[in-house]
């Protein structure tokens, strides 16, 4: 897989390529910058949750996002033509990625923004050289080994079990920037 693909015709896109604005390369810049902003809350376990907050004032509402969901809103911005959404449905925050509003993504990477970034798996599956000085807590970098013997994890490993921050993701995908067969590969 090339880092920095040729735009593709409209007239030869197909399910499988799908025309974007901005190539991986790009997302991937915006969406470092984005986990490096300050602007957006983190959670946990699902790409994103509605946050209630009751003051003496009254209620006020926010959303946060896994280091996946931030990924997936920022592709429904960036890429609008595609038509990206949250919703709040009876289960929770979902994305939805059709005219209806039937959710389709509450904790796996769409397929969809999974291409955008030139991603691999539903869960940001990634190579690493686990004696990389600016890994932490390397328990959870370490869930398995391939045939090709590289080590594997997932960046909803890292933002979920490994608790990394938005910023240490952003700093994990910089020093990521290198793909392998569209996995991330840690140098």
């Amino acid at each position: 897989m090339s880092l920095n693909p040729t735009p593709q015709d409209s007239s030869t896109e197909t399910p499988e390529s799908p025309k974007f604005n901005l190539t991986p390369r790009e997302a991937r810049a915006k969406w470092r910058e984005a986990l490096r902003s300050d602007q957006y809350k983190q959670t946990k376990g699902t790409l994103a949750r509605k946050l209630v907050t009751k003051t003496e004032e009254g209620e006020t509402t926010d959303v946060a996002y896994c280091c996946l969901g931030l990924a997936t809103l920022l592709f429904g911005q960036l890429e609008p033509e595609h038509n990206m959404k949250l919703v709040d449905t009876a289960h929770g925050m979902a994305f939805c990625d059709d005219n209806s509003d039937r959710y389709q993504h509450c904790t796996s990477l769409p397929a969809i923004v999974r291409k955008w970034l030139g991603l691999e798996g539903a869960f940001g599956s990634c190579s690493y050289d686990v004696s990389a000085p600016y890994l932490q807590n390397t328990a959870y970098l370490v869930p398995g080994v391939g045939q090709d013997g590289k080590k594997y994890t997932s960046l909803s490993s890292l933002n979920d079990g490994a608790q990394y921050t938005f910023k240490e993701i952003a700093d994990f995908l910089e020093k990521s920037e290198e793909l392998d067969n569209g996995l991330i590969v840690v140098k």
